[in-house]
Order: structure tokens, then sequence, then C-alpha cells
């Protein structure tokens, strides 16, 4: 497979050719092509294994805000997590099987690691205007605020290991 990455505005994309399946109507399996990774780590979720994910998604962003003393960006992604999760079928959702790495870190995959699911979450509307092939590519963009997001499920521990909202340009 081979990776491109194209610059949109201030976004940055990662496309990475799939082979895809629709579990529904806004969520996709698609195969992660990761730059600069041999893909020893990259696995193919199940529907099951989505539907899962997706559950344990919208549990986490409609669960309790943290307690405590958050850092800037903690406090971004928690200002937006419960608007996103009240209105998560306005999202497409992407997942790709991932296994986190022996640093801890989903995009290091190795081939060891636990199973994981990387979730890119795009708002329709924007997925849409940009004319992206959700069925073929995984998004990941810098920027572009609460209408992009990241999210890890971990299949282990069934729950959401990572959540992070895209800045504003």
């Amino acid at each position: 497979m081979r990776s491109v990455i194209l610059g949109i505005a201030a976004a940055m994309l990662l496309f990475a050719p799939a082979h895809t399946e629709g579990v529904t109507s806004r969520i996709y399996i698609v195969d992660a092509n990761l730059i600069g990774k041999s893909g020893t780590g990259l696995w193919r979720p199940t529907p099951d294994d989505a539907q899962t994910a997706n559950i344990a998604l919208k549990k986490y962003l409609l669960g309790p805000k943290r307690p405590g003393a958050m850092t800037n960006a903690e406090s971004w992604n928690d200002l937006f997590r419960q608007p996103i999760g009240e209105h998560l079928t306005d999202y497409v959702l992407q997942m790709a099987g991932v296994r986190k790495s022996s640093h801890g870190r989903f995009y290091e995959t190795d081939g060891d690691g636990p199973k994981q699911i990387l979730i890119a979450g795009v708002c329709k509307e924007e997925a849409a205007d940009m004319k992206l092939d959700t069925y073929k590519t995984i998004v990941l963009v810098a920027d572009g605020g609460k209408c992009f997001f990241d999210a890890v499920y971990d299949l282990t521990e069934d729950r959401i290991t990572y959540f992070a909202i895209h800045g504003m340009a």
C-alpha cells in the first residue's frame, strides 16, 4: 500500500488506500496505513468490534467530566465531549485496527501489543464538503475544532483509552 500526505487549508490529512467495510451508514472499517510504519501491528476489526467500540465511545463521551485540575488540552476535550456524544450520529466514524506499542503509543504499532481500534471522527457536513471517500481513506487531521476527533478503544480493557478533539487553526 502507498500513503500520500495532502495538506488542505490548516488541516493535514492522511490518505491510506483501504479495503473497507460499511458497518452502518456512518461507521466504516478501514485498513490503516500509518506513514512510515511497516504495518506489522495492524489488524482488521470485525463489525462486532466496531459496534462495541462505538458503544464504548458514546458511553465515554456522555460520561462525567474528569475531576481535578486539567491541562488546557484536557479542558478543551472535556468542553466538547458531551455535545459530540449527544450528536454522535452526525459524525462519520472510521475504525482501523492497531496495536499499542511497547512505548504505549498507538501510532507506533508493533506486532505484539494489545489490540486497539483507532477511531477517526469527522462531522458529516465536513466530510461531504471535503469530498472525502470515507469508504477508502482514514482521516487524521491537525486542527479543525470539534468537527474532527480521534479516539482509541482498547479491546482488552473494553474502554476508550485516548480521546482528543482537534484544535482551532
